[in-house]
């Protein structure tokens, strides 16, 4: 792969990372609950809970996958 293609491949690849990261935070913030109940023994859960896109997911997996893809050489080596 020429170095310029390479260098696009990984910044593509870091650029869908970086907006992933900010989808994460973005449903994280947006989605968070927290429950509170009381137990039967007489204590006392809170839950928390957030909901990640799955987009989000897609993203990040897709911008790990194209930025480790820029790293595998296509030259054939030569064997003696």
């Amino acid at each position: 792969m020429p170095l310029r293609l390479r260098i696009a491949v990984r910044l593509v690849g870091v650029a869908l990372m970086v907006v992933a990261a900010i989808r994460f935070g973005i449903d994280c913030f947006s989605s968070f609950r927290t429950e509170e109940h009381a137990t039967a023994d007489g204590g006392y859960l809170i839950q928390h809970r957030f909901m990640v896109d799955y987009w989000t997911t897609l993203f990040a997996v897709f911008g790990l996958v194209v930025f480790a893809f820029s790293f595998v050489s296509s030259r054939k080596r030569l064997s003696h």
